[in-house]
C-alpha cells in the first residue's frame, strides 16, 4: 500500500482533468479506489495532499512535519476504507473529517503518553527519595513504552503476558499461523529489551 504514496505524473494530469471535468467522476474513482485500482490512489493523492495538509493544519495547529506525518496516515486510512463516494463535494466532507480524527487521535495519543511519562517521573522522584523499592518507577515506565508500540503489538502482549493466553488461541484470534503471532511477539518485546538497555534498566 506504501508504494501508491509516490509521485505520479500521470495521476497530476488525470487530477487536472478531474477538476476540470464534472464532480460526479469522483464517484468512478473512489468505487476504483475500494476496488484497490492504483491508479486511482495516485489521483486522489495528488488531488486530496495539499487539503489534507490544510486540514491537518487547522486541526492542530502543528509544524510542518507533523502535518505531513497527519496527511501520511489518513492517506493510509483512505486506501484501507475507501467506499464509493458520488461527487467531489461529499468527498470533501468525508477527507475533512477523516484527516480530523486522524489528527485528534495524534493529539490524544500525545496527551496520553505525556500523561505517562509524568506519572513515571513522579515515581521516580519517590524512588530516589528514598522509597522502599524502584519496582514503581519500573512499573510506570513499562506503561509508557508499551503506550508507544503499535495498537497491534501492545495487544499481542496483553494478550500473552497479562492474561495468559498460548500463541495458539492468540492465532485463532487474529487468523494468524502460530510462527507469525511468536515473530511479532519477539519484535515487540525485543524492542521493549532494547530501550531498557539504552535506559540503563536491568
Amino acid at each position: 500500500m506504501e508504494q501508491v504514496l509516490t509521485h505520479s505524473w500521470k495521476a497530476i494530469d488525470n487530477a487536472e482533468a478531474v477538476a476540470n471535468a464534472s464532480t460526479d467522476l469522483w464517484s468512478e474513482a473512489t468505487a476504483k479506489m475500494a476496488a484497490g485500482d492504483t491508479d486511482a490512489f495516485h489521483l486522489f493523492y495528488d488531488s486530496y495532499f495539499d487539503f489534507m495538509f490544510h486540514c491537518a493544519r487547522q486541526s492542530t495547529g502543528r509544524d510542518e512535519s507533523t502535518c505531513f506525518d497527519i496527511v501520511q496516515e489518513s492517506m493510509l486510512k483512505a486506501m484501507r476504507c475507501m467506499k464509493t463516494i458520488p461527487n467531489a463535494q461529499q468527498l470533501d466532507a468525508f477527507v475533512r473529517v477523516m484527516t480530523h480524527r486522524v489528527a485528534l487521535d495524534l493529539l490524544r495519543r500525545e496527551a496520553r503518553q505525556q500523561r505517562l511519562l509524568k506519572k513515571s517521573q513522579a515515581y521516580r522522584s519517590t524512588c530516589l527519595d528514598g522509597g522502599d523499592s524502584d519496582s514503581e518507577w519500573r512499573i510506570a515506565w513499562l506503561e509508557v513504552r508499551l503506550a508507544e508500540l503499535d495498537p497491534e503489538q501492545k495487544q499481542l502482549i496483553d494478550w500473552r503476558y497479562r492474561f495468559g493466553w498460548t500463541l495458539q488461541t492468540i492465532a485463532n484470534k487474529m487468523g494468524l499461523k502460530t510462527g507469525s503471532v511468536d515473530r511479532r511477539l519477539r519484535s515487540a518485546v525485543e524492542r521493549l529489551r532494547r530501550l531498557s538497555k539504552e535506559e540503563n534498566h536491568d
